[in-house]
């Protein structure tokens, strides 16, 4: 029988030929990686809020010149026979469908304990970090669990987001990240956080 080693204890329940995932491993005490395990999992949780997450600026000039495609497919009801018709291209019809159906899928709702674990881990940057670390460890934090939330290349990020990547490798930031995560948790302790 498979044997799932996590620490000092031993899960023989588990065997990784069953198609499910490994049963989450929650340490005894607050340590670095579960601090960003627990980080990652409260932006994953922002992020299935509903609602409108980014600030819009108001002009009066229009978000986007519409080409004849687009006018069309806005103006009609029935895309399918616009372009059957050849009034639509193809590409068009296919992007509109894909745009429909992503817009009228169901988003699975964060549960009230995962609301409360997310309002909990949002404000540990601010409590152990804010004026105690350097700039680069707490946006090093940052990017490293946004990357882990959303399963993101660390590199890439790196290259658009906040640090500079001709100063700091990714194993650079890693280690910034992993500092700054045993941090929050030496705060966690010393403020005897419960363990979630």
């Amino acid at each position: 029988m498979a044997r799932l080693f996590v620490g000092t204890e031993v899960i023989d329940s588990w065997h990784p030929g069953d198609g499910v995932p490994a049963p989450e491993y929650v340490p005894a005490e607050w340590n670095g990686p579960h601090v960003l395990t627990r980080f990652s999992e409260a932006r994953k949780t922002l992020e299935q809020l509903p609602g409108e997450r980014r600030a819009r600026f108001r002009t009066l000039w229009p978000e986007f010149v519409c080409d004849h495609d687009q006018f069309m497919g806005r103006m009609s009801v029935d895309m399918e026979e616009m372009a059957v018709a050849g009034q639509l291209s193809h590409e068009f019809l296919v992007a509109w469908q894909d745009w429909t159906v992503d817009r009228h899928r169901a988003r699975e709702r964060p549960s009230a304990l995962q609301i409360s674990q997310m309002e909990r881990a949002m404000a540990w940057p601010g409590r152990y970090l804010y004026r105690r670390v350097d700039r680069e460890e707490l946006l090093a934090f940052q990017l490293d669990t946004y990357a882990n939330a959303f399963g993101l290349d660390l590199r890439r990020l790196m290259l658009r987001k906040w640090i500079d990547g001709s100063k700091y490798s990714v194993q650079a930031v890693l280690n910034l990240s992993f500092a700054a995560a045993d941090r929050i948790a030496d705060g966690l302790l010393a403020d005897d956080e419960v363990l979630f």
